[in-house]
């Protein structure tokens, strides 16, 4: 996904858009959410969910990272040579933080 359907993605939920929000979607979408354990699959089950939500959810990172309350914690960084290895690292379930693969 470009930088251009995440954000046009983020403001269609901010503003509770979601017929825009499901056009910026593929069919077979699927959503991890590792806190909890939980898969939604497909982008109709996604934004039903997300309709249904009872209040707004908000989250701005980019301020939440400013002001010391959220720290990114990145285990490994791998060059783009090192692809599979960053692959094999995440498939054995126990990351402790982000694998982050550098693109040239």
């Amino acid at each position: 996904m470009d930088d251009h359907v995440v954000t046009a993605l983020w403001r269609a939920f901010d503003a509770r858009d979601w017929a825009r929000a499901l056009g910026l979607l593929s069919d077979d979408f699927v959503a991890d959410w590792p806190q909890t354990c939980e898969r939604v699959r497909g982008a109709d089950a996604f934004i039903a969910l997300n309709a249904n939500y009872p209040g707004r959810w908000r989250c701005h990172l980019r301020e939440l990272i400013e002001a010391g309350r959220v720290r990114p914690v990145i285990e490994r960084r791998y060059a783009l040579g090192e692809l599979a290895d960053a692959m094999r690292a995440m498939a054995d379930g126990h990351a402790r933080g982000k694998h982050v693969v550098s693109v040239p």
